[in-house]
């Protein structure tokens, strides 16, 4: 029997087209990612003078990290972490304020994507810089963000925390987000995504070019491969003349 992805390519879904497509946007993401560090980078020089002159005072600062603390259950060691953490984001220009910045380390943390026991690590930082980057890109709570990545990451539909959010902004460049579904979708669809063999790429390609031959939006488009999946296996009369004249 013919797999999926041979029905896609007999049908004229370009899953080659949308791996290639998908790995160009993903570098001119990468351009954009170091354009906003940089710009991140001069902006945090200016917050870091604002908050020298007082403009959040250590008092502020201690209680959101407190706060921060408390909720994830941190000791004094990992409260200490965390909060150098989310001085460093906000020094640097990441994140519109000092509670959208530890908002973001709690999703984060809370969703498995930052480990409290090793806050301090360089890698966690930069995990929690490109999802407040990529909330901004995808003007999404970085809440939904996280919970999204999770769901990749778990139903295999991503190899890494960067890898899905790469994903989720490519795909979002070529109009999978134009409803603002996206991140709902993917939560929604991973778990049939993998069921059907289709990994990240292909699954967020299928649904780009999904919008761009005229679905509504993204929700419409994966609801469209679950109806086709399920008809591709369910072994009737009508899938059975389907193969054959797919040859």
């Amino acid at each position: 029997m013919a797999t999926l992805a041979d029905l896609m390519v007999k049908i004229g879904i370009d899953s080659d087209g949308v791996t290639k497509g998908t790995g160009e946007i993903e570098s001119r993401f990468q351009k954009t990612w170091g354009r906003v560090k940089a710009g991140a980078a001069v902006a945090g020089a200016g917050i870091g003078l604002a908050l020298a002159a007082g403009a959040m005072s250590g008092l502020e600062q201690s209680k959101l990290q407190g706060v921060l603390a408390a909720q994830l259950g941190a000791g004094p060691a990992e409260a200490a972490a965390l909060g150098k953490l989310s001085g460093e984001l906000y020094a640097d220009g990441f994140g519109a304020d000092m509670p959208a910045v530890t908002s973001a380390i709690r999703a984060a943390a809370q969703s498995g994507l930052v480990d409290v026991t090793r806050a301090a690590d360089a890698t966690s930082k930069a995990t929690v810089e490109k999802l407040l980057t990529v909330g901004q890109v995808l003007e999404e709570d970085t809440s939904r963000v996280t919970a999204a990545v999770s769901t990749m990451l778990r139903t295999g539909m991503a190899k890494s925390a960067e890898d899905a959010m790469d994903l989720l902004v490519a795909a979002t460049q070529r109009g999978a987000n134009k409803s603002e579904d996206l991140l709902d979708t993917m939560e929604e669809y991973s778990t049939l995504f993998r069921s059907l063999g289709l990994d990240g790429p292909t699954s967020l390609g299928l649904i780009s070019q999904a919008l761009a031959g005229g679905a509504r939006n993204a929700d419409i488009a994966a609801d469209a491969i679950k109806e086709f999946g399920i008809k591709a296996i369910d072994g009737s009369k009508g899938a059975r003349d389907a193969y054959k004249l797919l040859g």
